[in-house]
């Protein structure tokens, strides 16, 4: 399924069960050396939680928040050279988008994308949504991992009916093999 980047986008994680990325940009109001703001998890396709997924002339993409415009996603890898079990680095906002805001798009063979920092190479966006019942909004862990496995998967959807849309179209390339 091609990825529509017209469309608002929400990125959930294809290892934990309805959890999806949540930013929390109210309090970034100027650009800051180390970022600002609370990215981490949360149940369900909350406003906090969808994106506009923009392309850039260079090949990347930058992921700014829908509910607070001009707010983007940062990713600081700049001390994560190997894997570590927990992840590692930071994620959270910066106003407006510099290097540490650019990201690679990769396609998995289930649908399912990685999201690598386009300023620290083999650094990617990582996704812990356990504990969701403790707090529906606002739960989990999003880090940096050196590499990318299951914690590192996420879909793109831009509403519930693409759920439907990625498994009919990830049966159908198994049912070609």
């Amino acid at each position: 399924m091609k990825l529509n980047l017209l469309k608002p986008m929400f990125i959930q994680s294809a290892a934990f069960s309805d959890v999806f990325l949540r930013m929390d940009g109210s309090n970034v109001t100027q650009k800051t050396g180390s970022g600002g703001g609370v990215v981490n998890c949360q149940k369900g396709m909350e406003e906090t939680g969808k994106f506009m997924i923009k392309q850039q002339n260079d090949g990347t993409v930058v992921i700014e928040s829908v509910k607070y415009p001009g707010v983007y996603l940062r990713m600081d890898g700049s001390n994560v050279k190997s894997f570590a079990g927990a992840g590692a680095g930071r994620v959270n906002c910066q106003l407006g988008a510099d290097m540490w805001e650019h990201f690679k798009l990769h396609e998995q063979e289930d649908g399912s994308y990685t999201i690598e920092s386009a300023a620290f190479k083999n650094v990617f966006l990582r996704m812990d949504g356990n504990n969701a019942s403790s707090n529906p909004a606002g739960f989990g862990v999003v880090n940096c991992q050196f590499g990318a496995q299951s914690c590192e998967r996420f879909y793109l959807v831009s509403d519930s009916n693409d759920l439907l849309e990625k498994g009919k179209d990830f049966l159908n390339k198994c049912a070609k093999k």
